[in-house]
């Protein structure tokens, strides 16, 4: 027997629809053969009104739940979206929020970008307090919406006119939550590029109390012109400190500006106790020089106390050769001994063609010992001669230690 109400199968002798409660349209003389004992406790019609009950609660429950879901996407996307992403830094670098702001950053990090970098070039351009804004409608730039900017209007306490923070924004690849736009803050303002820090060579670079590797050092001709040029990739734009160092030299202390792109030392100035050294160095030398001409000894002797340098070098070789001679020459004087006392020295630095030099002058008294021969008798008498002279002696820097540029001495006078 089929429900004439729901369509649903009963079994011949039923005479409620076992799927809606409705009564069955059976002939009256079978419904007379049913005992009314049967069906009195019968409570499917009551099941019904159960059945349909859950069904409203459930789906009301779905459109709950469905709309609270559209509303969470709709917040999220909202959230997410640039927009929301570019007011965020801006409030995040109106508060000196630093950690918040760089995390919205699109970098890689290194040696000089990373978040301690960042905030410490951030607060060199920390806004004004801030007492109202407003967001503008983000400004598309590309058909694909690659990236967008965003302009914030605001004031700043006590200004009558707005001002105007613009945020540049980058699409990433992938998706937050696998859902939403994933945008960051593009760098282009904050962050130069290729910043060059040129130092006399083997010179070392302290950059805001860091100093740098020699790995960043360019392998370019410059290493042959006397300098080492220093490349930083990527620097947070702003202003360094910067302090050039070298053994024996004072220390070049200034200001790298990264919107001039680079930083340049020409020389340094040797310390004190360089020019110091330098004094003690050129009387040494010079006494050297002036034993071995009279002991008649050739250039080669010696030669370890001048500079390699090919464009002093053999004019050194040439003097010495020149001042031996006169000082060996058989004029019938020759002197014998020469004593040299009462060193007293000067000292100054300057630069010649961009190259640091200390010029030491000696002052000193001397006494020179020789033998002359009698015009009128011919014969070999010896004789003492006493004066005062001075020298001069050009250092230059040369693989890390400072070297004589020219010979110095020169032929005392003496006669009798």
């Amino acid at each position: 027997m089929y429900c004439q109400e729901c369509g649903t199968k009963n079994t011949d002798d039923a005479v409620f629809c076992a799927n809606c409660g409705a009564k069955l349209a059976y002939g009256e003389e079978h419904a007379q053969k049913i005992q009314p004992q049967e069906y009195s406790g019968a409570v499917l019609p009551r099941k019904s009104k159960k059945t349909e009950t859950w069904q409203i609660v459930l789906g009301i429950e779905v459109i709950v739940i469905g709309l609270l879901l559209m509303f969470a996407y709709k917040n999220a996307s909202a959230y997410f979206g640039a927009r929301s992403v570019a007011e965020r830094y801006f409030l995040a670098h109106a508060n000196g929020d630093w950690n918040s702001a760089y995390q919205m950053l699109e970098l890689d990090e290194n040696d000089f970008i990373n978040e301690k970098n960042y905030e410490r070039a951030a607060k060199q351009d920390q806004m004004p307090k801030i007492t109202t804004y407003a967001v503008g409608k983000i400004q598309a730039f590309s058909g694909d919406e690659l990236g967008t900017t965003v302009d914030i209007r605001y004031r700043s306490k006590g200004e009558s006119v707005d001002s105007v923070y613009t945020v540049s924004l980058n699409k990433q690849q992938g998706k937050k939550f696998l859902l939403f736009d994933d945008w960051k803050v593009s760098t282009d303002d904050i962050i130069s590029k290729d910043i060059t820090i040129q130092v006399p060579q083997d010179a070392k670079v302290i950059l805001d109390g860091e100093e740098l590797a020699e790995s960043y050092i360019s392998k370019g001709k410059e290493k042959d012109e006397g300098y080492d040029t220093y490349v930083i990739p990527e620097l947070f734009s702003g202003t360094y400190g910067v302090r050039v160092t070298m053994d024996g030299m004072e220390d070049n202390n200034g200001t790298l500006h990264t919107y001039n792109g680079t930083y340049m030392v020409t020389s340094l100035r040797p310390s004190e106790k360089t020019m110091d050294q330098l004094i003690k160095i050129a009387g040494e030398d010079m006494q050297k020089v002036y034993a071995a001409a009279m002991r008649g000894d050739a250039f080669v002797t010696i030669a370890d106390l001048y500079t390699k340098n090919k464009d002093y070098a053999e004019n050194i070789e040439e003097t010495y050769d020149s001042f031996l001679e006169s000082v060996q020459r058989d004029t019938g004087n020759v002197a014998n001994v020469i004593r040299i006392s009462g060193i007293s020295a000067s000292a100054s630095s300057y630069d010649w063609n961009s190259e640091p030099m200390v010029k030491v002058r000696l002052q000193f008294d001397y006494s020179v010992n020789f033998s002359y021969e009698d015009f009128w008798t011919g014969e070999i008498r010896p004789d003492t001669y006493d004066s005062s002279d001075s020298v001069t002696y050009d250092f230059i820097y040369e693989n890390g230690e400072w070297l004589p540029s020219n010979l110095g001495c020169h032929t005392l006078y003496y006669y009798y």
